[in-house]
């Protein structure tokens, strides 16, 4: 299993934020495995999403103005989740969502907090406004990332329409703050039950992870990060 990358997300009542494994809603884990690659194909031909995950096996892909949530296929959503399925997953490219992911999280643990405790314990973190112009940079201290609403951008496909939405603030503590600063961090963060067995898993969460901040009304484009390890989405509130 490929160490995983953990992304943080943490917000106040009124934000958004990200937190769990990739997306996928049904009560137990599916049956169905991705199907085996043809061989007589081209090696790097991209399967079609269909012949790939069992659970998409009879979606008919429509026009994003046709697109129905509810009748669409189904996030696996699974808790108390056992070391050999949450492998399998990962292999398998399964999207899930984790609804347990902070059981046993003990005192202090960053899942807790506000957003303006992020100020308050470390003012001068600094982090990048996306979506601006130039993408500018707020210190954590600065309390108009938390308490003001900037539409910066739009997207035809994005689910708010033509609705401009206000970009994520985040914060790279993993490689862009000191040393000290990251140590700080560290020892409010708790690693989930589900990667404690893996050692490579556990120190990689712990060594590599950044925050991303969204008010309501905000949120993130889908997009692709340069970097080449498996990551993780955690959200602690909204």
């Amino acid at each position: 299993l490929q160490p995983l990358y953990l992304v943080m997300a943490a917000c106040s009542c009124r934000w958004l934020a990200i937190w769990t494994l990739v997306t996928l809603v049904s009560s137990k884990v599916p049956d169905g495995r991705p199907m085996a690659i043809d061989v007589t194909k081209p090696v790097l031909r991209e399967p079609r999403v269909q012949d790939y995950w069992h659970f998409l096996r009879n979606y008919q892909e429509v026009p994003l103005k046709d697109f129905d949530q509810q009748t669409a296929p189904q996030v696996l959503r699974v808790s108390k989740l056992d070391d050999e399925t949450f492998q399998q997953l990962v292999r398998d490219g399964v999207p899930f969502v984790v609804d347990d992911c902070t059981e046993g999280f003990s005192d202090g643990a960053i899942s807790d907090f506000e957003c303006k405790d992020f100020a308050d314990r470390w003012p001068s973190g600094n982090m990048r406004a996306e979506y601006t112009p130039g993408q500018y940079h707020i210190y954590l201290k600065d309390p108009d990332w938390y308490t003001k609403v900037h539409p910066q951008r739009k997207n035809a496909e994005h689910m708010a329409g033509s609705r401009k939405i206000a970009g994520p603030y985040i914060w790279h503590v993993k490689d862009e703050e000191p040393l000290k600063t990251k140590r700080s961090v560290q020892k409010h963060w708790r690693t989930p039950y589900f990667l404690e067995k893996s050692l490579a898993n556990r120190m990689e969460a712990n060594e590599s992870f950044e925050f991303w901040f969204s008010l309501a009304g905000g949120g993130t484009f889908s997009h692709a990060d340069s970097y080449c390890e498996t990551t993780i989405s955690m959200q602690f509130k909204g």
